[in-house]
């Protein structure tokens, strides 16, 4: 899969395109958000205490409807080992 970036801002909230599914016809989606208590799968903290929400954006779905994903994680692969089997 090559991941490309693409900024988006969301009222206010800016979030990045991480990559496309074209089949699927969505977009994955990610934003930095503040946490003090660690990643989700790994309980590592980033720098600033800041991390990742991860989501997903459907085509022809307005795009305040993205479906973030339950969790905040300091990589993708933390969230990938932690929603195993969930579509993304």
């Amino acid at each position: 899969m090559v991941e490309h970036t693409e900024s988006k801002v969301q009222q206010g909230e800016r979030y990045v395109v991480i990559g496309r599914e074209p089949f699927a016809r969505m977009d994955r989606v990610r934003r930095v958000v503040e946490n003090k208590k660690g990643c989700f799968w790994c309980g590592q903290k980033r720098k600033g205490d800041k991390l990742f929400a991860y989501g997903v954006w459907r085509d022809g779905v307005s795009i305040l409807k993205i479906g973030w994903l339950r969790g905040e994680f300091c990589s993708i692969s933390c969230m990938r080992a932690y929603h195993q089997g969930q579509e993304w």
